[in-house]
């Protein structure tokens, strides 16, 4: 679709709710609540020609603003590492199958 974004804005609840403060608060300087709201809208998927409209701000500004978000967040996130193998999973089924209640049925 054309004006997509390349990059994928995916959050978590905790970022989300910061974003969505800093994009309420009107003490926060204004280009800091306009990063906000952009990175916002990018992750609920609209494209750089809506958010542009609806923030006034040119595609070359909101491109770069993305670009920088992106920046940053490649610098201070973490790498996930998932510890989880395929015997835990069966442990944990065999767990909660030991937990679950008998269902009686009344005649």
């Amino acid at each position: 679709m054309p004006g997509r974004s390349p990059h994928e804005v995916v959050l978590g609840e905790t970022e989300r709710a910061e974003l969505e403060h800093r994009a309420a608060c009107y003490t926060r300087p204004h280009r800091e609540v306009q990063r906000a709201k952009l990175v916002l809208l990018a992750a609920e998927g609209q494209t750089n020609v809506e958010i542009g409209e609806r923030l006034g701000m040119s595609l070359s500004v909101l491109a770069r603003t993305l670009n920088q978000f992106e920046q940053h967040w490649n610098e201070v996130s973490e790498p996930f590492e998932w510890n989880f193998t395929r015997d835990d999973l069966a442990e944990l089924i065999e767990r909660l199958a030991a937990h679950e209640p008998q269902l009686h049925l009344a005649a």
